[in-house]
């Protein structure tokens, strides 16, 4: 509840006095100032009920008694440096780390947590993800004293590139997505649909069981691998597309997918990533149109709440 404090004195007590020009006039009981009220609207607090209270300007404007010119003038006002997010140090990390876009021309985020504590360690605009891009947070990191255990992340190379030496777990939902955009799943095709199979198995069986699964689907249908197909199109003969790009994707992250089993907070997925980048997109949603520069400061209010003590 809201309570009017005496600007004398700073006293809560306070009684009604009468009228001026159809104004609410104020007693202080303890010095007997008497004055009329004016509430200060904080610019931050009208910023901050416009990203969590998912509250149009219209809204904010029947809310704080201002015009929609008033409440926009105020979030164009509002400060980067405000919302400068309390980023951690001289820490143990397991790091996870995933971008989202907004569109083309105006790129997107980059943001890394710990996985052991939930809270953020790395936010920034970006235009793409590349190996500079990483780099620049790894530095960054790195400044901050900070030691990455070990990583996950959806599979991007530049990622592991810049982390080499540091164990990486390769997202097993990403990797399983992978194979079944790559087979397709109602498939009739007995191979493909044994290896789809193994596939699903990942995330329920350990390291040894899948790469057993694996080895035997090998040994049964190695020959289709390298068994040269006509393509009646072009009459050219090509080797089975789909089923060596789903196998080798397999084979060749294999070492990446079962990470975890050596480390206890380590996930087997960026499910937490995933489920961070949702929910700040439903809040995005709500201000369609919105400028680079306030999605920016949108984006750090956001994502400042994991810090929050």
């Amino acid at each position: 509840m809201f309570v009017i404090k005496c600007p004398e004195c700073n006293s809560s007590h306070i009684v009604k006095n009468g009228m001026q020009n159809r104004k609410q006039r104020y007693l202080c009981n303890d010095c007997n100032r008497i004055f009329i009220y004016k509430r200060k609207i904080s610019k931050l607090n009208v910023f901050k009920d416009w990203v969590f209270g998912k509250q149009t300007k219209k809204q904010l404007a029947e809310k704080y008694k201002k015009c929609e010119k008033t409440i926009d003038n105020y979030l164009k006002e509002v400060k980067e440096s405000n919302f400068q997010i309390d980023l951690p140090s001289d820490m143990e990390i397991i790091l996870a780390v995933d971008a989202t876009y907004f569109n083309k021309k105006d790129g997107g985020i980059i943001v890394a947590i710990d996985e052991i504590t939930g809270q953020v360690v790395y936010i920034k605009p970006i235009k793409q993800e590349n190996k500079k891009t990483f780099q620049k947070m790894i530095d960054d990191l790195r400044r901050r004293n900070i030691t990455i255990k070990a990583c996950v992340s959806d599979g991007i190379k530049a990622l592991r590139q810049v982390l080499s030496g540091i164990p990486h777990q390769l997202c097993q939902r990403h990797a399983m997505k992978r194979v079944r955009d790559i087979l397709k799943r109602k498939t009739t095709d007995k191979a493909k649909k044994e290896l789809l199979f193994i596939n699903n198995q990942m995330t329920n069986c350990n390291s040894v069981q899948f790469r057993k699964m694996l080895d035997d689907w090998y040994e049964k249908y190695h020959h289709l691998l390298d068994e040269e197909i006509l393509d009646k199109e072009t009459l050219v003969f090509h080797k089975e597309k789909e089923l060596n790009s789903a196998y080798n994707s397999l084979r060749c992250n294999l070492d990446l997918l079962f990470t975890f089993e050596q480390y206890d907070e380590l996930p087997n997925t960026n499910n937490s990533m995933e489920g961070i980048f949702s929910h700040f997109k439903k809040y995005l949603k709500n201000h369609n149109g919105i400028r680079q520069k306030s999605r920016e400061m949108f984006s750090y209010v956001y994502f400042s709440k994991f810090n929050a003590i």
